[in-house]
């Protein structure tokens, strides 16, 4: 399989992606829309607040300029970055109204740069198509999501899969609940 990147994915290419696919065999159930979450350092924060706003940041991978945002919990690798662990430097959480979706250009059900360093090479090999992964913003996938996996935002927010639900997708679905369910992972 070739290492496919998506900086010119549209949301109709998103729309046939093997897991929006599979999400969108589910409902959205009894569970409500939260909000979207960056979370960056101190010294990035206080540049933003002076400012009045965050300014998305190049990224070379995709090849344009991308704000990266968390639904519904922040979730990021703090230990991979020691001037996040520290006074200071400790992160903080914009936490932004859910309609920001609207505007968004791509969306994964984790965390993008942890794919491409190689992160979940345990669950979904370097070679495979970041594609396959691609969900359409806008579209209620994360409600989608969290009610197939999960069940409930609370049970999303503690990452507890619920094993209630029967599985059934494509094998992209089958690596990613692989994933969800190792306690070791934080998927972002």
């Amino acid at each position: 399989m070739s290492s496919a990147k998506t900086s010119g994915l549209t949301s109709a290419e998103a729309g046939r992606s093997p897991i929006t696919q599979w999400i969108n065999s589910f409902g959205v159930g009894g569970v409500t829309t939260m909000s979207w979450v960056h979370v960056t350092a101190v010294s990035i924060a206080q540049i933003a607040v002076k400012r009045g706003y965050l300014l998305p940041e190049r990224c070379d991978y995709f090849g344009r300029d991308l704000t990266y945002l968390n639904y519904g919990r922040p979730a990021y690798p703090l230990g991979g970055d020691r001037l996040m662990n520290s006074g200071l430097f400790g992160p903080v959480v914009f936490i932004f109204n859910p309609i920001i979706e609207r505007r968004g250009v791509l969306l994964f059900p984790f965390d993008s740069g942890a794919f491409r360093t190689g992160r979940y090479t345990r669950w979904i090999p370097r070679e495979y198509p970041l594609d396959n992964y691609a969900m359409i913003p806008g579209d209620d996938a994360p409600r989608r999501l969290i009610c197939g996996v999960y069940g409930s935002n609370e049970a999303y927010w503690i990452a507890q899969v619920d094993e209630s639900i029967p599985f059934q997708g494509p094998v992209e679905a089958r690596a990613l609940m692989d994933m969800y369910r190792d306690p070791g992972v934080e998927a972002g």
